[in-house]
């Protein structure tokens, strides 16, 4: 199962120059529960496409209520993400500790938490604004 939403935010303060950046990029977290097989993935990625073509500034998959991920999912997530990094999408992934320790990933891209990953792509994208 997933779930979307949209203009996603940390639990941290702005001032309202950094606000007005981050309405104007807003970022999209989808998430999902339980095991991550082989149709599970596609939903999700169908889920990351939909969201990818309404050009947010920042997708955040929060994976924190997977309980497990096969191989070849593992293998499809990862390449969607750089994809859409590729495409210039900003991308963060919360996920529990037992996965975490096991990404070969860069750091704060994936995280332990949704807030966290949430808070790295606001960081993204206000320094990209400049």
């Amino acid at each position: 199962m997933t779930d979307t939403v949209r203009a996603a935010r940390s639990g941290r303060e702005h001032d309202p120059a950094r606000t007005a950046v981050l309405d104007a990029r807003p970022i999209v977290v989808i998430g999902a529960q339980g095991d991550l097989e082989f149709t599970e993935t596609e939903q999700l990625l169908a889920a990351v496409e939909r969201a990818a073509e309404a050009a947010p500034g920042a997708i955040v998959l929060d994976l924190t209520a997977v309980t497990a991920v096969g191989a070849g999912p593992a293998t499809m997530v990862e390449g969607t993400l750089k994809d859409l990094e590729r495409r210039g999408l900003r991308v963060a992934v919360a996920v529990q500790q037992p996965f975490l320790d096991q990404v070969d990933g860069p750091p704060g891209r994936w995280t332990a938490t949704r807030d966290e990953a949430v808070a790295w792509c606001e960081d993204r994208l206000l320094e990209d604004a400049g």
